[in-house]
């Protein structure tokens, strides 16, 4: 029996990391050839009435519009989210702390699960999360993918909504380096940022409470990148950028940023916003583009 062939197959921790961070590499692709998602961790309880985004059966709904949007295969594997695996990350901030060995024990599970669906297909590409903002789900899919398939066919992709926060690619790209970065540099430019992103000013509607509470969120950015500098990947990474012009494509992006508008709705005030935030972060990383998408490939000889 022939085994599908798809140009391009994405990694997504979520149900929307990838329509977020690829839509318009997404959208370019499927015009020239057939595109699979493999969607990780999408498996939810019952007790997610206490989550700060919705998990439920509207998240399912959503996906499915993100497939026909863009036309590509969508596979859900139903590992449980990580919300739902340790009573620590009923707390938001654990979430984005170093991965703990503990974290990692749905490893071989996951892999396992991975490499089984991988040989049902072939395929030119593997797009993996680069792991930006550090949280715990994007880590454990990044480490995974890596291991997948030869280091020839993987292209990384910048997580978003995290990197639009100023400064938080630049640290992990320092730290798959295996370097440091420098701290005061990038919390500055971290915090800096982050008082004007919607995760934060959507959750806190008051000016007078933002403002009471930003003290304790430059502390907890402290605390954070301290313990991010002191972590150390096994095996750095020599990467190169690569600089995708995606304006062809630009409103099927802000579509489809929006079709998951459960969670979209907690990351930006409105779609104007959507499109201020992403087009800054375009002119940052390719020199004044409106437009632009940034990937990662290994330089060869690692």
């Amino acid at each position: 029996m022939t085994r599908p062939h798809f140009k391009a197959v994405f990694l997504s921790p979520h149900l929307d990391d990838v329509v977020y961070s690829c839509a318009g590499e997404l959208s370019r692709l499927g015009r020239v050839g057939d595109v699979c998602v493999i969607n990780i961790f999408t498996k939810y309880l019952d007790s997610a009435v206490d989550s700060p985004v919705p998990l439920d059966q509207g998240r399912y709904d959503e996906e499915n519009h993100a497939a026909r949007l863009f036309g590509y295969q969508s596979i859900r594997l139903e590992f449980l989210d990580l919300f739902f695996r340790d009573p620590r990350f009923k707390h938001m901030g654990h979430i984005f702390k170093p991965v703990l060995p503990k974290d990692r024990s749905i490893v071989p599970d996951l892999k396992q699960r991975l490499e089984d669906v991988l040989r049902t297909m072939t395929f030119d590409y593997l797009y993996i999360p680069l792991g930006i903002g550090w949280h715990i789900d994007h880590m454990l899919c990044h480490e995974i993918g890596i291991e997948l398939c030869e280091y020839s066919k993987i292209i990384f992709y910048e997580d978003a909504p995290y990197c639009l926060i100023n400064g938080a690619t630049a640290a992990r790209l320092s730290q798959l380096k295996g370097e440091k970065f420098s701290f005061w540099k990038i919390w500055f430019r971290v915090v800096q940022s982050f008082w004007s992103q919607g995760m934060y000013t959507i959750s806190m509607r008051s000016f007078v409470v933002r403002l009471l509470a930003y003290p304790a969120v430059m502390g907890y950015f402290g605390v954070l990148l301290r313990a991010q500098n002191r972590d150390r990947v096994q095996n750095p990474l020599k990467l190169t950028p690569l600089l995708v012009d995606v304006s062809a494509d630009i409103h099927q992006k802000w579509a489809g940023v929006w079709v998951y508008k459960s969670q979209t709705a907690h990351f930006f005030e409105d779609i104007s916003d959507t499109i201020r935030k992403y087009t800054d972060y375009s002119r940052e990383i390719s020199g004044g583009q409106e437009y632009t998408e940034r990937y990662w490939m290994m330089k060869s000889g690692i």
